[in-house]
């Protein structure tokens, strides 16, 4: 029965724990692993780890004979303590600098603790809208060489198994990182977000001296297909060929943004718009405003590296930038997608942090259960040995004890006074000495010593 339970236990504990891992990140490994393959497993390896750790470490306690079983169940109790916590205490010192990095300061670590599994919402739809933009504006083919059909649900779900998608995604962020974000200077860039990007500091963000970097278009992009694959070099011509929109791009801050500016025409609280006299000058979007659009564009685009579209609604001024166009999301979501596998592990290993911190209070539980269980069987096992002993000992009569009556000991003297001696049964068996016949013999030799005149 004692053996059931310990096996029942050990089920109870990593077993358990795997299984119930796979169970928390199914619906990722289901739908992902596809596009990010070990990345999305990073939780039931991490589980797998620890429970051979903690079998090799059981296997060598139990192998050491001399060691009782209670200083065995500590060491094993100290296993899972801390190969569980001291996990978490890695991860929680290692990672919030590696995601840092990985995502340019976009993302941090305390927001996939906090909601790790919004994150994978966000990603999927975030891969999702830079897909239906590229197939939108020609970049992904809508037929193939043999003049069938692409829908756009077969990039989607493809993803970043598709190597047109994985590329040119590579060469996009390459692109917005280099000659975009990378190119700003402090203080400005800084200020470049809804709550500070005044008038002022977007003059400055657009017409600022920058330093473009040409170079990815000329030695090529470093990529890497995975966090510890090699890193090989995209000729980025031989994507710019594949697809239809294949400017060498530049960036302005609008396109860091990823989404429109509003100037709003007020005075004083008014709003210009409800001037007939201001609309007459500037009217509704197929007005003055709209059909000096494009001009205007390749004016900011001459300017700054990159197109700003500007159309008027009757009420505010909006300045439109190039990424939908162009198949590119703002930034921070191009290097997000550009760090999704390192993402999708982190949450992968996020969403079972819960399941670990229970579970290891747990996890302990059973191992001390264990140790008592194993403990009782030892305590059996020796009691039956002795109980076998006694049966099979040899009855304490005379012929035991050297031919003495009952209640003496080999050598004749009483067993009232202390317990049984035994004759030595070792490899050499000395004759047992007889101390009356040395008396004797010794009073003889005295007497004749005496009688002689010695």
């Amino acid at each position: 029965m004692k053996k059931f339970l310990q096996v029942l236990c050990h089920i109870l504990m990593f077993p358990a724990l795997i299984g119930l891992v796979v169970w928390a990140d199914f619906a990722m490994i289901r739908d992902e692993f596809s596009n990010y393959g070990i990345f999305v497993l990073i939780g039931v390896i991490v589980a797998a780890v620890i429970a051979l750790i903690y079998y090799i470490a059981f296997i060598a306690n139990v192998a050491q004979k001399k060691k009782s079983v209670t200083k065995q169940t500590v060491s094993l109790i100290l296993v899972v303590f801390f190969s569980v916590v001291g996990l978490w205490c890695v991860v929680d010192l290692a990672l919030p600098d590696i995601l840092a990095g990985a995502t340019s300061q976009t993302l941090y670590y305390e927001d996939l603790v906090d909601n790790s599994e919004a994150r994978m919402v966000v990603n999927k739809a975030l891969l999702d809208e830079y897909i239906t933009r590229n197939y939108n504006n020609g970049n992904l083919p809508d037929e193939d060489e043999d003049g069938n059909e692409i829908e756009l649900e077969t990039y989607l779900s493809q993803g970043l198994t598709n190597e047109k998608v994985k590329f040119m995604l590579a060469y996009h962020f390459a692109s917005i990182d280099t000659n975009g974000y990378k190119t700003f200077l402090a203080p400005w860039i800084g200020m470049a977000n809804d709550d500070r990007l005044t008038i002022p500091t977007l003059i400055h963000l657009l017409l600022d001296e920058r330093n473009w970097d040409e170079t990815i278009y000329t030695e090529g992009i470093e990529y890497k297909e995975s966090m510890f694959g090699p890193t090989t070099v995209l000729d980025t011509q031989a994507i710019l060929d594949d697809m239809k929109v294949n400017d060498e791009f530049k960036w302005n801050v609008l396109d860091m943004m990823g989404k429109p500016m509003e100037i709003e025409l007020s005075l004083d609280g008014f709003d210009f718009g409800n001037f007939n006299v201001v609309k007459s000058i500037i009217p509704g979007q197929t007005g003055l405003v709209s059909l000096l659009s494009n001009d205007v564009a390749e004016l900011v685009e001459k300017l700054t590296g990159s197109p700003i579209y500007v159309s008027y609604d009757g009420n505010a001024i909006k300045l439109e930038p190039s990424n939908e166009s162009r198949g590119v999301l703002d930034y921070m979501s191009m290097a997000w997608l550009d760090s999704n596998g390192l993402l999708y592990a982190i949450v992968a290993l996020m969403s079972v942090r819960n399941i670990f911190l229970v579970l290891g209070a747990w996890l302990i539980l059973l191992n001390f259960i264990i140790g008592m269980l194993r403990g009782m069987g030892k305590e059996e096992k020796e009691a039956k040995i002795v109980a076998k002993t006694k049966e099979t000992a040899p009855d304490a009569s005379a012929d035991y004890y050297g031919g003495q009556p009952s209640g003496f000991d080999y050598y004749g003297m009483p067993q009232t006074y202390y317990g049984p001696v035994y004759p030595m049964t070792g490899p050499v068996d000395y004759t047992p000495l007889d101390m009356n016949q040395i008396s004797r013999a010794l009073t003889r030799d005295v007497r004749n010593n005496v009688k002689n005149g010695k």
